[in-house]
């Protein structure tokens, strides 16, 4: 028996798989209890919140019938809030994210997620319960109390205005789609980790019908529409045509970065982000099965947003011409 035991007393009922005792460390004089359960790894340990031995152990002892029941339906018996497993999950994967990706998980959480199941042992959620997350998440800015806080968020102090009008009353099929990757990702180690006995899984595709959701893809440029922004990005980048007028050094280069900057996203796709964490060191130009040469470019994981590195490849040979001028310059 440990040195912090003190006044240990088994159940009657359940022998030594039951014990309520006092710790010597707390210098209180209320009782806790210490369970077993066959088939749960360890023990698990609760406040009897009284200093009573005789209401202790009966209370003790209801907990554990309720634990028995608990374990027997499949149901996790570690007390752990979501709210609590979340953050601590957070804090534990930050270094697998970027800042920006990190900060979309945690405000997206605290904003929607939190308020619907954040409060909840985590070990109690059900798949029903779960899926309720639709008609609460599609309804919330449609509440009048919350309605209010798009007029008026006091968190924004020092921008142009104190109006959140840039929240979407009725959130995109992306949207949704988004924040459902989001709750599957924790609840996922959530069940790896034994916290969750049986896998939850929700899709936006139950919030929203199929005719509602929109082809998935953004807008793209028309062929026509392309040939005019390349065509004025060159004729922008050295100063011809309506651009026409001298250029300092300054403007010369940041004018060739932009239009470098465009013709480089559009020929790889990469990110935008990546992009800007892109060095000169991650550019190379090789032959391909053709024989032609191709522009790669090595996305660092350390500068990916899902933290992990791939090469992407320029798909028109004029994106390597337009680079070495940019370089050049």
């Amino acid at each position: 028996m440990a040195e912090t035991y003190k006044d240990r007393q088994e159940s009657p009922l359940h022998g030594n798989k039951l014990i309520i005792f006092r710790r010597n460390d707390l210098g209180r004089d209320r009782f806790f209890f210490r369970a077993k359960i066959e088939g749960f790894a360890g023990y698990i340990r609760r406040s009897c919140g009284t200093s009573d031995a005789s209401e202790a152990m009966l209370k003790a002892q209801a907990v554990y019938v309720d634990l028995l029941v608990k374990h027997k339906g499949g149901f996790s018996l570690t007390e752990v809030t979501v709210d609590k497993f979340f953050h601590d999950w957070l804090d534990r994967k930050k270094h697998h994210f970027t800042e920006k990706r990190l900060e979309w998980k945690r405000s997206v959480y605290e904003r929607y997620v939190s308020e619907f199941m954040g409060k909840k042992v985590l070990g109690n959620l059900t798949k029903p319960f779960c899926d309720g997350y639709w008609d609460y998440r599609l309804s919330y800015w449609k509440d009048p109390k919350r309605k209010k806080r798009i007029e008026v968020n006091e968190k924004r102090i020092g921008a142009k205005g104190t109006a959140s009008r840039n929240i979407a009353v009725d959130p995109s099929f992306t949207t949704l789609r988004a924040e459902a990757s989001l709750i599957n990702e924790f609840l996922r180690v959530a069940t790896d980790e034994g916290y969750i006995t049986k896998t939850i899984k929700i899709s936006a595709q139950d919030a929203m019908p199929k005719n509602l959701r929109g082809d998935g893809y953004r807008a793209t440029f028309t062929d026509h529409e392309w040939t005019v922004l390349t065509s004025n990005l060159y004729n922008y980048a050295l100063g011809r045509g309506k651009w026409f007028g001298r250029l300092n050094s300054a403007h010369k280069q940041q004018r060739q970065m932009l239009r470098a900057f465009v013709l480089l996203g559009a020929s790889t796709g990469l990110r935008v982000g990546e992009q800007k964490q892109l060095t000169w060191s991650d550019l190379r130009v090789q032959k391909n099965d053709d024989g032609n040469n191709v522009l790669v470019i090595s996305v660092r994981s350390e500068t990916s947003k899902v933290r992990t590195g791939r090469a992407a490849i320029a798909h028109s040979e004029h994106t390597i011409r337009v680079m070495d001028e940019f370089k050049q310059l």
